[in-house]
């Protein structure tokens, strides 16, 4: 029997395989190796700031895909020079993208038409009847001259007939005498007094037509006094501006110069130096480098009616993005098939959209094709009913003011 009183003994544990082992001591901490760490790291906490950055960006793609606008283009003026005669352009003075100003000789086309000189002969002898046609105050002064001799043989013939009368008068009452005493036939007096009221009766008319004429001639008395034939003012300023026409139509006829119609940038050149082109043919297109108005589309379905008049947002989408107020100058008056950079292709799809046209301030640089978006901002906008649907209190305001 041992005694309580002693102090107790431990005896050693066995492990499993009955081995002693040993008593259990603060050991150190084993470090734990990067690679490790690495590895935990990656399996546990990446995913999750993985799923959270996913999530973050779908959030702000969503925010921006629900702010999107309407995409426009930015458009200016064009301009098509054609060949103004058939010839060969024999200079051009200009090359693509390169600025031309409004009134700029941009080439010369050599002419090598045979019209052109059937023409100028046509033009000579329109000239030559011009100058030798008498003008209309010269024909006004001949007439009158001519009136005024038709006066002076009315005159003529009046005392002419006048002093037949004073001759038949009297062999008519001598006549009458001689008929009263059978002496003469009754033919003869009856011609001496067809003789008398022949004569009165012509005198009459001539008194008359002399009236006529005289009253016509102080009618005509200011538009008879005209210069001397061929020496009128206005006739000949015209035959002179003619001969200068001419001179210069002559000149021409072996080259016409080709100037640009309006400053710009130049696009596109159909035609070089040395090629023969036709009537009408494109030599080259001009287009403005400042925009002056943004043409954007409204696609099907679209919960809005726009109006002219209508305000909006526009922002470019160039950095730093621009961003100005504007109008609705022009709405299309059906839908058409969007045919530039902003029509979504797809096979046997037709992408359709009404246009829509905004003016761009004066104060606004956009370049001719640049791509925009367009927010129409404009409290009087009514959402579209569907006339087959009844209507409904419960209305989203933002989709209804928001593309």
């Amino acid at each position: 029997m041992k005694d309580s009183g002693s102090p107790q003994t431990q005896t050693p544990t066995e492990d499993v395989l009955g081995r002693p082992s040993k008593p259990q001591q603060n050991l150190p901490r084993i470090p734990t190796p990067f690679r490790q760490r690495a590895r935990e790291f990656r399996i546990r906490i990446l995913p999750i700031l993985a799923f959270g950055f996913a999530v973050f960006g779908v959030v702000k793609l969503m925010q921006v895909v629900g702010q999107s606008g309407l995409p426009g283009i930015a458009e200016g003026p064009q301009a098509l020079v054609h060949s103004p005669r058939a010839g060969i352009l024999a200079v051009l003075n200009v090359r693509q993208f390169q600025r031309v100003e409004a009134g700029m000789e941009i080439g010369t086309i050599l002419i090598d038409d045979p019209r052109g000189q059937l023409e100028i002969v046509q033009a000579g002898l329109e000239l030559a009847r011009l100058q030798l046609q008498p003008s209309i105050p010269d024909k006004n002064a001949f007439n009158y001259e001519r009136l005024r001799l038709e006066a002076s043989v009315q005159k003529t013939a009046l005392g002419l007939a006048k002093v037949n009368l004073e001759r038949a008068e009297p062999a008519l009452k001598r006549n009458a005498e001689l008929r009263k005493d059978h002496l003469i036939s009754e033919d003869v007096y009856e011609l001496s007094l067809r003789d008398r009221d022949f004569y009165r009766a012509e005198i009459e008319e001539r008194k008359k037509t002399l009236q006529e004429v005289e009253e016509r001639l102080r009618v005509l008395a200011i538009l008879g006094q005209s210069e001397t034939v061929g020496t009128n003012l206005a006739m000949l300023h015209i035959v002179s501006t003619a001969q200068a026409d001419l001179a210069s139509v002559s000149s021409n006829i072996v080259s016409i110069k080709v100037f640009a119609p309006m400053s710009g940038l130049v696009r596109r050149v159909w035609a070089q130096q040395g090629e023969s082109v036709i009537l009408g043919a494109p030599l080259l297109s001009i287009e403005s480098d400042q925009s002056e108005r943004i043409v954007a589309y409204l696609r099907q379905p679209y919960n809005l009616q726009p109006e002219v008049g209508m305000h909006v947002k526009v922002a470019s989408r160039n950095p730093p993005k621009e961003r100005f107020d504007a109008q609705i100058a022009h709405i299309g008056p059906r839908m058409e098939a969007i045919t530039n950079v902003l029509a979504m292709t797809r096979i046997g799809f037709v992408d359709l959209g009404l246009a829509i046209i905004v003016d761009v301030p004066s104060n606004v640089k956009l370049r001719p094709g640049e791509i925009v978006d367009v927010w129409i901002d404009s409290p009087s906008i009514q959402p579209f009913r569907n006339p087959f649907r009844p209507a409904t209190n419960k209305v989203n305001a933002a989709s209804a003011t928001r593309l």
